[in-house]
């Protein structure tokens, strides 16, 4: 078996599907810290090594908060809703392209090494959403999160959207050189998600060897 089936099998393998003894592949250990979001800041409601996409003009119309009350395993998932009095048209900084937000948790590590193949994986649960939810990664030049190398969704291989139970999402990606650190991201974006909710829970990173 050449890397490429092995790869294209440890995909399906990632998504929810048996691996053949036959395939010379293996998963590392998971590279994100707190993906299942288990720990919690309860003074502020947000997981421990989690940040938070959240902008001054939308802050009535958008929740981003760690829930109890649904998860794919143990006791927390990441949750993000967008109000449907979430406005259309928003006044935003230069930075952002108008009228468009993505509204995501967010972490980084520094433990992927470049020239070498990772799988970013997880569960997402959806209610009312018009495209899909995703897990995305950036591989980061430094730390000013200017110069963004390389950048791949979950949503490229595995859509999950509308309304849908957990649904295991994956992909394969390899570090480019250069590469100081990688940030990855679980979101939905506006104003196509308005109304909509996304749940994510056991969001891991891990080198395939």
């Amino acid at each position: 078996m050449n890397r490429i089936q092995g790869i294209s099998l440890l995909l399906a393998f990632a998504i929810g599907f048996a691996i053949p003894r036959s395939s010379s592949c293996s998963l590392g250990p998971n590279l994100i810290a707190n993906g299942g979001f288990e720990n919690t800041k309860e003074e502020v409601g947000t997981p421990e090594g989690w940040g938070a996409t959240r902008v001054p003009q939308t802050a009535d119309y958008v929740s981003l908060e760690v829930v109890d009350s649904c998860s794919y395993s143990g006791d927390y998932s990441a949750f993000i809703e967008i109000d449907s009095g979430h406005p259309i048209e928003i006044e935003l900084d230069p930075y952002y392209v108008p009228n468009k937000i993505a509204y995501c948790w967010s972490t980084r590590t520094s433990e992927c090494r470049p020239g070498r193949l990772y799988v970013l994986s997880g569960w997402i649960k959806t209610q009312d959403l018009n495209s899909p939810a995703f897990l995305m990664v950036q591989c980061l030049a430094d730390s000013t999160d200017f110069q963004v190398l390389k950048f791949v969704y979950t949503s490229d291989e595995t859509p999950v959207s509308g309304t849908s139970d957990w649904t295991r999402v994956a992909t394969v990606f390899n570090v480019p050189e250069n590469t100081a650190g990688v940030r990855v991201m679980a979101g939905i974006s506006s104003p196509k998600h308005i109304g909509g909710q996304v749940w994510f829970d056991n969001v891991e990173i891990r080198e395939l060897r």
